[in-house]
């Protein structure tokens, strides 16, 4: 048996308008994919292949030469072909679902398109000459409030288009944009000997990390993803809220490290 489902261009006569019973507020009054649909579009974004390494490698050289270069229209550009989106929207829509083998996938990919990405950050800062005081590097070496605001809104943004089936594209660019930057300052100035800078780039995203899935996590929930079952409901309440505290005292720990430091 195999179900087959086709995305339907038009219907005649026009079907009428139903509104749900059931679900959030924010579900009510926004059109939401079915969870099904929903667990497809983003497990077919986390999948392992070729083209996703290369493309995050290629991104990660692309930003890199737009660091050093202090170029934004290339930092830009490489956001545009970085692959990270999938990974953490993912992470977020496992956690919300209770699903442990969906987060451990996510977490895999994670694993695979960073660790990738930084490798080849670490050749670029290994093979070539580059200042480490150029602004765009140096602008992400520490954390502003303003960086903490974009990762959460990276986050949201992201979960809600996955969610009502809107183009990710472009949300794919933010969560990017969030991510790859600090992640690629990372691997350059542990080359060039800068661990103090590396530290902090790293402390950066750490934080977008956690705020990209922690208002992923939030937004899958004002938009009623849900189990399918009630003992999977039970189990998805738990770890959701372990989960959102776990985030949310990691933030708050990191905070206070930032500020101590500062």
């Amino acid at each position: 048996m195999r179900i087959v489902s086709l995305p339907v261009e038009a219907s005649i006569p026009a079907p009428e308008e139903t509104r749900e019973i059931t679900g959030s507020i924010l579900h009510r009054k926004i059109n939401r994919v079915s969870r099904e649909e929903l667990y497809a579009d983003v497990h077919e974004m986390m999948r392992t292949s070729w083209l996703n390494i290369i493309m995050t490698i290629l991104s990660a050289v692309v930003c890199a030469v737009g660091l050093a270069r202090s170029s934004i229209a290339v930092i830009i550009g490489a956001m545009v072909i970085a692959p990270l989106l999938g990974p953490n929207v993912g992470l977020a829509l496992g956690v919300t679902l209770g699903d442990f083998g969906f987060i451990l996938k996510a977490l895999r990919e994670n694993l695979i398109r960073i660790g990738a990405a930084l490798a080849f950050a670490v050749v670029v800062g290994l093979l070539f000459s580059i200042d480490s005081q150029v602004p765009e590097i140096v602008s992400r070496t520490f954390i502003s409030s303003t960086d903490v605001l974009i990762a959460l809104a990276a986050g949201a943004a992201g979960a809600l288009a996955l969610s009502t089936g809107a183009p990710a594209t472009l949300i794919g660019v933010i969560v990017a944009a969030a991510l790859m930057p600090p992640l690629v300052v990372v691997g350059m100035l542990t080359a060039l000997g800068d661990y103090s800078g590396a530290l902090g780039a790293f402390q950066l995203l750490a934080v977008n990390l956690i705020s990209i899935n922690l208002a992923g996590v939030l937004t899958f929930l004002a938009m009623g993803v849900r189990p399918g079952s009630e003992d999977d409901a039970s189990k998805a309440r738990i770890l959701t809220t372990l989960a959102v505290v776990v985030w949310i005292l990691l933030l708050a720990a990191l905070t206070v490290v930032i500020v101590s430091n500062a």
